[in-house]
């Protein structure tokens, strides 16, 4: 969470700063707005991104898991060993 957010910051800073050396007039307000909007932006297309992703995974990891559980069953039959208590 804090890298994340560290580094949606330095993209408001980087933004905010850039907005003021190209010297177009505007404010320090306004500059600041754009920086924070950019960086609401990405952090908006991250969630996005990370909602596709899992959405994708799971069901790739059900496709596999059959052929891992029947490896399993195999390796749990091989195991299992009839001990006579007598």
């Amino acid at each position: 969470g804090s890298l994340g957010l560290a580094a949606l910051a330095t993209v408001a800073t980087a933004r905010t700063h850039s907005l003021l050396r190209a010297g177009h007039g505007l404010r320090v307000a306004s500059a600041l707005t754009s920086g924070y909007s950019r960086a609401f932006y990405l952090a908006a297309g991250l969630a996005a991104a990370a909602l596709a992703c899992s959405s994708v995974v799971p069901s790739i990891r059900t496709r596999r898991e059959p052929a891992s559980a029947r490896a399993a069953d195999q390796v749990d039959g091989a195991d299992r060993v009839a001990i006579d208590p007598a």
